[in-house]
Protein backbone atom coordinates (compact mmCIF):
# COMPACT_ATOMS: atom_id res chain seq x y z
CA UNK A 1 0.00 0.00 0.00
CA UNK A 2 2.67 2.31 0.99
CA UNK A 3 4.61 1.65 -2.40
CA UNK A 4 1.48 2.49 -4.26
CA UNK A 5 0.86 5.90 -2.56
CA UNK A 6 4.73 6.58 -3.39
CA UNK A 7 4.33 5.94 -6.92
CA UNK A 8 0.93 7.69 -7.00
CA UNK A 9 2.25 10.76 -5.48
CA UNK A 10 5.50 11.09 -7.76
CA UNK A 11 3.96 10.29 -11.08
CA UNK A 12 1.36 13.07 -10.06
CA UNK A 13 4.57 15.42 -9.69
CA UNK A 14 6.02 14.50 -12.28
CA UNK A 15 3.36 14.46 -14.56
CA UNK A 16 2.06 18.13 -13.26
CA UNK A 17 5.79 19.61 -13.61
CA UNK A 18 6.23 18.52 -17.11
CA UNK A 19 2.71 20.18 -17.94
CA UNK A 20 3.60 23.39 -16.83
CA UNK A 21 6.91 23.47 -18.29
CA UNK A 22 5.74 22.91 -21.56
CA UNK A 23 3.04 25.69 -21.45
CA UNK A 24 5.29 28.13 -19.57
CA UNK A 25 7.92 27.60 -22.17
CA UNK A 26 6.06 27.35 -25.16
CA UNK A 27 3.65 30.59 -24.30
CA UNK A 28 0.23 28.98 -24.13
CA UNK A 29 -0.06 30.68 -20.98
CA UNK A 30 -1.64 33.99 -20.56
CA UNK A 31 0.50 35.95 -18.84
CA UNK A 32 0.61 39.57 -17.27
CA UNK A 33 3.03 42.15 -17.72
CA UNK A 34 6.77 41.19 -16.19
CA UNK A 35 7.45 43.28 -13.24
CA UNK A 36 10.85 44.61 -12.56
CA UNK A 37 13.17 43.25 -10.28
CA UNK A 38 12.83 46.13 -8.14
CA UNK A 39 9.45 45.71 -7.50
CA UNK A 40 9.71 41.70 -6.69
CA UNK A 41 12.06 43.26 -4.06
CA UNK A 42 10.50 43.88 -0.99
CA UNK A 43 12.27 42.90 2.24
CA UNK A 44 15.78 42.82 0.52
CA UNK A 45 18.80 43.94 -1.52
CA UNK A 46 20.91 42.24 -4.19
CA UNK A 47 23.98 43.78 -6.10
CA UNK A 48 26.04 42.66 -8.67
CA UNK A 49 29.52 43.39 -10.11
CA UNK A 50 31.42 43.15 -12.84
CA UNK A 51 35.34 40.98 -12.44
CA UNK A 52 37.42 44.46 -11.68
CA UNK A 53 34.43 44.85 -8.44
CA UNK A 54 32.26 48.01 -10.02
CA UNK A 55 28.85 47.29 -9.48
CA UNK A 56 26.72 47.60 -12.63
CA UNK A 57 23.01 46.71 -11.22
CA UNK A 58 21.71 46.95 -7.15
CA UNK A 59 18.61 47.36 -5.54
CA UNK A 60 18.22 48.53 -1.92
CA UNK A 61 22.13 48.12 -1.72
CA UNK A 62 22.26 51.49 0.70
CA UNK A 63 19.60 49.79 3.05
CA UNK A 64 20.14 47.97 6.10
CA UNK A 65 18.16 44.15 6.01
CA UNK A 66 19.18 41.17 8.74
CA UNK A 67 21.27 38.54 6.79
CA UNK A 68 19.04 35.88 7.37
CA UNK A 69 19.54 32.58 4.90
CA UNK A 70 22.01 34.34 2.87
CA UNK A 71 24.80 33.86 5.56
CA UNK A 72 24.49 30.18 4.48
CA UNK A 73 27.09 31.29 1.27
CA UNK A 74 29.85 32.79 3.63
CA UNK A 75 29.08 29.73 6.50
CA UNK A 76 29.61 27.00 3.82
CA UNK A 77 32.39 28.65 1.91
CA UNK A 78 34.44 28.65 5.22
CA UNK A 79 33.53 25.11 6.39
CA UNK A 80 34.80 24.36 2.62
CA UNK A 81 37.97 26.44 3.40
CA UNK A 82 38.81 24.77 6.41
CA UNK A 83 37.23 21.33 6.74
CA UNK A 84 37.44 20.07 3.25
CA UNK A 85 35.67 19.13 0.67
CA UNK A 86 35.84 15.51 2.36
CA UNK A 87 34.68 16.03 5.66
CA UNK A 88 32.45 14.00 7.31
CA UNK A 89 30.51 14.40 10.30
CA UNK A 90 30.50 11.40 12.98
CA UNK A 91 29.24 10.76 16.13
CA UNK A 92 31.27 8.15 18.68
CA UNK A 93 29.31 5.48 20.78
CA UNK A 94 31.30 3.87 24.14
CA UNK A 95 29.47 1.25 26.23
CA UNK A 96 31.29 0.51 29.75
CA UNK A 97 31.33 -2.14 32.02
CA UNK A 98 27.78 -1.27 33.12
CA UNK A 99 26.44 -1.60 29.70
CA UNK A 100 26.06 2.61 30.31
CA UNK A 101 26.06 4.26 26.53
CA UNK A 102 27.68 7.73 26.16
CA UNK A 103 27.14 9.65 22.75
CA UNK A 104 29.84 11.66 22.01
CA UNK A 105 28.69 14.38 19.16
CA UNK A 106 30.45 16.53 16.72
CA UNK A 107 27.74 18.65 15.33
CA UNK A 108 26.11 15.82 12.94
CA UNK A 109 23.35 18.43 11.07
CA UNK A 110 21.18 15.21 9.69
CA UNK A 111 21.20 12.94 13.07
CA UNK A 112 18.10 12.14 12.04
CA UNK A 113 15.63 9.01 13.11
CA UNK A 114 15.93 7.14 10.37
CA UNK A 115 20.26 7.27 11.20
CA UNK A 116 19.47 6.66 14.53
CA UNK A 117 17.70 3.54 13.40
CA UNK A 118 20.39 2.46 11.70
CA UNK A 119 22.73 3.34 14.80
CA UNK A 120 20.75 1.08 17.25
CA UNK A 121 20.65 -1.97 14.73
CA UNK A 122 24.37 -1.66 13.85
CA UNK A 123 25.34 -1.67 17.88
CA UNK A 124 22.79 -4.62 18.14
CA UNK A 125 24.94 -6.59 15.29
CA UNK A 126 28.18 -5.53 17.02
CA UNK A 127 26.96 -7.58 20.15
CA UNK A 128 25.22 -5.04 21.82
CA UNK A 129 22.66 -6.60 23.82
CA UNK A 130 21.60 -4.00 26.58
CA UNK A 131 21.90 -0.59 26.77
CA UNK A 132 21.51 0.70 31.03
CA UNK A 133 22.06 4.55 31.25
CA UNK A 134 22.40 6.64 28.06
CA UNK A 135 24.57 9.93 28.29
CA UNK A 136 25.70 12.49 26.30
CA UNK A 137 28.87 14.04 26.33
CA UNK A 138 29.08 17.47 24.72
CA UNK A 139 32.55 18.61 25.53
CA UNK A 140 33.17 18.56 21.74
CA UNK A 141 31.57 22.23 21.35
CA UNK A 142 33.80 24.88 22.78
CA UNK A 143 30.48 27.40 23.27
CA UNK A 144 30.16 28.34 27.20
CA UNK A 145 27.32 31.41 26.60
CA UNK A 146 23.87 31.74 24.37
CA UNK A 147 24.91 32.75 21.05
CA UNK A 148 24.14 36.46 20.70
CA UNK A 149 20.71 37.40 18.93
CA UNK A 150 18.93 33.84 19.56
CA UNK A 151 15.52 33.75 20.32
CA UNK A 152 13.44 31.37 22.79
CA UNK A 153 10.24 30.65 19.98
CA UNK A 154 8.60 27.84 18.58
CA UNK A 155 9.94 28.18 14.90
CA UNK A 156 12.24 25.20 14.59
CA UNK A 157 14.88 27.38 12.50
CA UNK A 158 14.90 28.98 15.81
CA UNK A 159 16.66 25.29 17.52
CA UNK A 160 19.79 25.61 19.64
CA UNK A 161 22.96 24.50 18.13
CA UNK A 162 25.06 21.87 19.84
CA UNK A 163 27.42 18.73 19.16
CA UNK A 164 24.58 16.20 19.10
CA UNK A 165 21.00 17.81 17.26
CA UNK A 166 19.18 14.86 16.95
CA UNK A 167 16.18 15.65 14.21
CA UNK A 168 17.40 19.25 14.16
CA UNK A 169 16.44 19.60 17.29
CA UNK A 170 12.93 20.43 16.46
CA UNK A 171 10.46 17.70 17.20
CA UNK A 172 7.42 16.66 15.11
CA UNK A 173 4.14 16.56 16.74
CA UNK A 174 0.70 15.94 15.84
CA UNK A 175 -2.30 17.50 18.30
CA UNK A 176 -5.49 15.06 17.75
CA UNK A 177 -9.27 16.62 17.93
CA UNK A 178 -9.49 15.09 21.84
CA UNK A 179 -6.09 16.87 22.17
CA UNK A 180 -3.91 14.27 22.48
CA UNK A 181 -0.55 14.46 21.61
CA UNK A 182 1.18 11.98 19.50
CA UNK A 183 4.22 11.38 17.30
CA UNK A 184 4.04 13.83 13.83
CA UNK A 185 6.01 11.35 11.77
CA UNK A 186 6.08 7.41 11.29
CA UNK A 187 9.74 6.97 11.68
CA UNK A 188 9.84 9.15 14.77
CA UNK A 189 8.39 7.39 18.09
CA UNK A 190 6.51 9.35 20.78
CA UNK A 191 8.43 10.74 23.56
CA UNK A 192 7.45 12.59 26.91
CA UNK A 193 8.93 15.69 25.63
CA UNK A 194 6.16 15.85 22.88
CA UNK A 195 3.04 16.39 25.05
CA UNK A 196 5.73 19.42 26.76
CA UNK A 197 6.75 21.26 23.90
CA UNK A 198 2.96 20.95 22.58
CA UNK A 199 1.38 21.60 25.38
CA UNK A 200 -1.82 24.09 24.72
CA UNK A 201 -1.03 23.81 20.77
CA UNK A 202 -4.50 23.47 18.81
CA UNK A 203 -5.48 20.45 16.62
CA UNK A 204 -3.00 20.12 13.66
CA UNK A 205 0.87 18.94 12.42
CA UNK A 206 3.88 21.25 13.87
CA UNK A 207 7.06 20.84 14.13
CA UNK A 208 8.26 22.71 17.00
CA UNK A 209 11.61 24.07 18.37
CA UNK A 210 13.31 22.19 21.50
CA UNK A 211 13.76 25.47 23.33
CA UNK A 212 9.97 26.92 22.87
CA UNK A 213 10.37 28.74 26.12
CA UNK A 214 13.33 29.94 28.33
CA UNK A 215 15.19 27.00 28.82
CA UNK A 216 18.70 25.32 29.39
CA UNK A 217 20.06 24.20 25.56
CA UNK A 218 22.44 21.84 26.60
CA UNK A 219 19.89 20.13 29.51
CA UNK A 220 16.91 20.20 26.62
CA UNK A 221 19.29 18.71 23.77
CA UNK A 222 20.22 16.03 25.90
CA UNK A 223 16.90 15.45 27.23
CA UNK A 224 15.83 14.92 23.34
CA UNK A 225 18.34 12.62 22.32
CA UNK A 226 18.45 10.52 24.97
CA UNK A 227 14.30 10.11 25.43
CA UNK A 228 14.80 9.49 21.56
CA UNK A 229 17.56 6.89 21.63
CA UNK A 230 15.52 5.09 24.93
CA UNK A 231 12.42 4.78 22.44
CA UNK A 232 14.46 3.65 19.66
CA UNK A 233 16.47 0.89 21.33
CA UNK A 234 13.28 -0.48 23.21
CA UNK A 235 11.94 -0.52 19.69
CA UNK A 236 15.07 -2.43 18.02
CA UNK A 237 14.52 -4.84 20.62
CA UNK A 238 17.51 -3.83 23.26
CA UNK A 239 16.77 -4.14 26.25
CA UNK A 240 17.38 -2.03 30.01
CA UNK A 241 16.76 1.01 31.61
CA UNK A 242 18.78 3.36 33.73
CA UNK A 243 19.75 7.25 33.91
CA UNK A 244 19.90 9.81 31.50
CA UNK A 245 21.94 13.12 31.16
CA UNK A 246 24.96 14.73 30.37
CA UNK A 247 28.57 12.78 31.53
CA UNK A 248 31.95 13.16 29.99
CA UNK A 249 33.00 9.92 29.04
CA UNK A 250 35.08 8.53 31.60
CA UNK A 251 38.67 7.53 29.63
CA UNK A 252 39.62 4.46 31.99
CA UNK A 253 36.43 3.01 32.11
CA UNK A 254 34.62 2.82 28.90
CA UNK A 255 35.54 1.01 25.54
CA UNK A 256 34.90 2.60 22.16
CA UNK A 257 31.82 0.59 20.33
CA UNK A 258 31.43 2.37 16.81
CA UNK A 259 31.95 5.74 14.82
CA UNK A 260 28.74 6.32 12.72
CA UNK A 261 29.57 8.89 9.87
CA UNK A 262 26.85 10.57 8.03
CA UNK A 263 25.12 9.22 5.70
CA UNK A 264 22.59 11.45 4.54
CA UNK A 265 24.75 13.08 1.66
CA UNK A 266 21.24 13.47 -0.49
CA UNK A 267 19.23 15.58 1.79
CA UNK A 268 22.83 17.80 2.30
CA UNK A 269 22.95 18.89 -0.86
CA UNK A 270 19.36 19.03 -1.78
CA UNK A 271 19.33 22.93 -1.45
CA UNK A 272 22.22 23.52 -3.27
CA UNK A 273 21.31 21.67 -6.33
CA UNK A 274 17.80 23.32 -6.41
CA UNK A 275 19.38 26.56 -6.61
CA UNK A 276 21.53 25.05 -9.31
CA UNK A 277 18.51 24.16 -11.14
CA UNK A 278 17.33 27.45 -10.77
CA UNK A 279 20.60 29.09 -12.29
CA UNK A 280 20.39 26.40 -15.06
CA UNK A 281 17.07 27.60 -16.25
CA UNK A 282 17.27 30.88 -15.97
CA UNK A 283 20.32 30.78 -18.30
CA UNK A 284 18.54 28.86 -20.57
CA UNK A 285 15.29 30.64 -21.36
CA UNK A 286 16.22 34.27 -20.22
CA UNK A 287 15.74 36.55 -23.34
CA UNK A 288 16.27 39.94 -23.76
CA UNK A 289 13.06 40.44 -25.38
CA UNK A 290 10.12 40.85 -23.10
CA UNK A 291 8.16 38.11 -24.33
CA UNK A 292 11.56 35.83 -23.13
CA UNK A 293 11.56 37.75 -19.98
CA UNK A 294 8.16 37.29 -19.32
CA UNK A 295 8.28 33.44 -20.40
CA UNK A 296 11.40 33.29 -17.76
CA UNK A 297 10.02 34.71 -14.77
CA UNK A 298 6.51 32.57 -15.34
CA UNK A 299 9.12 29.25 -15.61
CA UNK A 300 10.66 30.71 -12.58
CA UNK A 301 7.32 30.36 -10.57
CA UNK A 302 6.62 27.23 -11.45
CA UNK A 303 9.71 25.71 -11.04
CA UNK A 304 9.73 27.75 -7.61
CA UNK A 305 6.26 25.70 -6.84
CA UNK A 306 7.77 22.21 -7.80
CA UNK A 307 10.82 22.37 -5.36
CA UNK A 308 8.76 23.31 -2.52
CA UNK A 309 6.98 20.10 -3.35
CA UNK A 310 9.92 18.35 -3.60
CA UNK A 311 11.22 20.25 -0.22
CA UNK A 312 8.04 19.40 1.70
CA UNK A 313 8.43 15.55 0.43
CA UNK A 314 12.09 15.49 1.72
CA UNK A 315 10.86 16.04 5.08
CA UNK A 316 8.75 12.49 4.60
CA UNK A 317 10.42 9.58 4.25
CA UNK A 318 8.68 8.81 0.41
CA UNK A 319 11.60 11.34 -0.21
CA UNK A 320 13.89 9.79 1.20
CA UNK A 321 13.88 6.75 -1.37
CA UNK A 322 16.10 6.19 -4.68
CA UNK A 323 13.35 6.74 -7.40
CA UNK A 324 12.47 10.62 -5.72
CA UNK A 325 16.34 10.83 -5.45
CA UNK A 326 17.00 10.26 -9.20
CA UNK A 327 13.94 11.86 -10.65
CA UNK A 328 15.64 15.00 -9.02
CA UNK A 329 18.82 14.12 -10.80
CA UNK A 330 17.07 14.05 -14.03
CA UNK A 331 15.15 17.46 -13.72
CA UNK A 332 19.12 18.87 -13.11
CA UNK A 333 20.02 17.01 -16.12
CA UNK A 334 17.48 18.05 -18.66
CA UNK A 335 18.26 21.59 -18.08
CA UNK A 336 21.43 21.62 -18.34
CA UNK A 337 21.14 20.28 -21.97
Amino acid sequence: MRQRVEWFVFSAVFVAFFVLIFFAVMGQVALAACPSFSRLIQNGSYGISDINGKIISACNADKAFVPASILKIPTALTAFSILGPDFRFKTNFYLDEQNDLYIQGFGDPLLISEEIKDILAELKHRGVGEINSIFVDNSSFALEHQVPGSEFSDNPYDAPVGPIAVNFNSIPVRVTKKRRVVSGEQQTPYIELMAEVADNFLPGSYRINICRDFCNADQQMARYTTQLFRAMQHKAGIPGQGDTGIKKIPADAVKPISSYICSRINLAIFEADATFFLFSVTSKYASSNESGSIKSVYCLKILRICLEICLYLSNFSIYRTPHWYWFHLLLLLMFQY
